[in-house]
């Protein structure tokens, strides 16, 4: 579990990272102690790591606004209070068959996929969910007003639909949100879990985060800090006569891995000439021309 949140002066935040340990582990004197487990570690699930972590960044003065994740958190009404009472608003996954009441003295209590059930067409709105690979992630979403413990703030129950497949109503939230909060704002955040889930992908191809061989407990919080991170641009843009960094699409993981092998492992005899084709690649309008051959949406 990973909190990738960092501190107003660019430091990351101690145990920004937690290993959740099974019970069975926990229940074991022996094996955790060969583990080198302290003896005052305790049994805790997955949301009441993600509460402490997120706590302990908002103590060490991160400024944050939103939080998201998926069912696994969602779906814990004591998690979501945790997070209000700090003050944070949040779109989490929740199951289909998340109950919830409308508010008003004819109030509706109903499943999250009967209440959109009974949505009016015209309740869909497209909006996207982010920037990915292939472009604009765009879906149809709606969204329902919905009773919530939270003096402060807007309660709702948001729900994601493929533009393809009218029958794709896969994904719901709930979200506790700002008064007069956008449909397209919603969206954007229950969109942000794809960065996240990529960083997790990112860390198991380039750095082994999946096959690393941890036999103790120091030993993993020590590996699990130490993964590197993909810069956000690259330094040979600076400069020169090379296009000037607004103009240029962020260096991706799978370009940084091309001019590595292009100029360390074979050797290149001519580095300038594939940085010079790298940032041709990654000009805007090379980022369209792709889209467009694609079919995607720029």
């Amino acid at each position: 579990m990973t909190n990738s949140m960092s501190s107003s002066d660019g430091r990351w935040c101690t145990r920004a990272r937690e290993l959740y340990l099974p019970k069975a582990w926990l229940e074991d004197p022996d094996r955790c102690r060969r583990a080198g487990i302290p003896e005052e570690r305790e049994m805790a699930t997955k949301p009441v790591l993600a509460a402490e972590m997120i706590e302990r960044a908002l103590d060490a003065g991160i400024e944050a606004e939103w939080t998201t994740g998926d069912a696994v958190y969602g779906q814990h009404a004591w998690l979501r209070g945790r997070l209000e009472a700090r003050g944070m608003h949040y779109v989490m996954a929740v199951p289909m068959n998340q109950r919830a009441i409308t508010p008003g003295t004819l109030g509706v209590e109903g499943r999250a996929d009967q209440l959109f059930a009974a949505l009016d067409g015209r309740a869909w709105r497209t909006r996207t969910a982010g920037t990915g690979t292939k472009g604009e992630r765009l879906y149809a979403w709606a969204r329902i007003r919905i009773n919530g413990p939270a003096e402060t703030g807007e309660h709702w129950l948001l729900a994601r639909r493929s533009l393809k497949d009218l029958t794709d109503l896969a994904y719901y939230f709930i979200c506790h949100a700002p008064e007069y909060v956008t449909l397209a704002e919603l969206a954007r955040v229950a969109g942000a879990r794809w960065a996240i889930e990529e960083t997790f992908q990112t860390s198991k191809d380039e750095t082994g985060l999946d096959h690393y061989q941890v036999r103790q407990y120091t030993g993993w919080y020590r590996h699990i800090h130490v993964l590197p991170r993909v810069p956000e641009r690259h330094p040979l843009q600076k400069g020169g006569p090379h296009p000037s960094s607004e103009h240029l699409v962020r260096l991706s993981l799978p370009e940084s891995r091309h001019l590595i092998t292009r100029i360390a492992w074979h050797r290149q005899p001519d580095p300038h000439h594939v940085i010079r084709c790298s940032l041709w690649r990654r000009q805007h309008h090379a980022q369209q021309c792709h889209y467009k051959a694609r079919g995607h949406t720029p």
